[in-house]
């Protein structure tokens, strides 16, 4: 009896096909809108300790500057007292200044490389997704119809099977962006 039955749960199947579409597509979405919090909370995190870190920058180079002379006027022989003074500090203050605005611009470059690459990535997985979706909702009909013949029983589970593992694209690339950004935070 179940073969015969078959022919009739496939075509309620497609009379039902928007939505079940939609349906699928929706739990798509609401995997990707769950998982883009993890990125937007390891952003702010992100965000946050740049701040920070350019607060102590900018708190460290306060201390290198050099002070005026007697007339209120920076002048030549202050920076020669400052750079190779008396205390024979004068060296290590420069050498730690050079250290320190290498080391906060090479980081920055590291991040914003970072970040191109990500977005970029992002972009195209998206794009493919969209694209394989628009493609599978187009030969999904078909799918079922052909799903009633014996010899297509196994192309229905294989149509549901690449149409979830495409609507698992978008939500594996925002864990990776979690991942990404959690060692950005470490690096910082």
């Amino acid at each position: 009896v179940y073969p015969l039955l078959r022919p009739f749960a496939l075509a309620l199947c497609l009379l039902g096909y928007p939505l079940l579409v939609k349906g699928m597509v929706g739990i798509g979405r609401l995997l990707d809108k769950g998982t883009a919090t993890m990125v937007t909370s390891q952003r702010a995190e992100v965000e946050r300790l740049n701040q920070v870190k350019k607060d102590k920058v900018r708190d460290n180079w306060d201390k290198i500057l050099i002070p005026p002379g007697e007339d209120g006027e920076i002048g030549t022989l202050d920076v020669m007292r400052t750079v190779f003074g008396l205390t024979g500090g004068g060296n290590t203050l420069v050498g730690n200044a050079v250290s320190g605005v290498m080391q906060y611009y090479f980081d920055q470059f590291l991040s914003w490389l970072g970040e191109i690459f990500y977005d970029l990535a992002a972009i195209y997985i998206k794009l493919i997704s969209t694209f394989f979706l628009i493609v599978l909702a187009l030969t999904g009909p078909i799918t079922f119809g052909l799903a009633t013949f014996e010899w297509f029983y196994a192309g229905l589970a294989a149509w549901f099977s690449r149409l979830i593992h495409i609507l698992l694209y978008i939500p594996l690339l925002n864990i990776l962006g979690a991942i990404l950004e959690t060692i950005h935070i470490s690096m910082l």
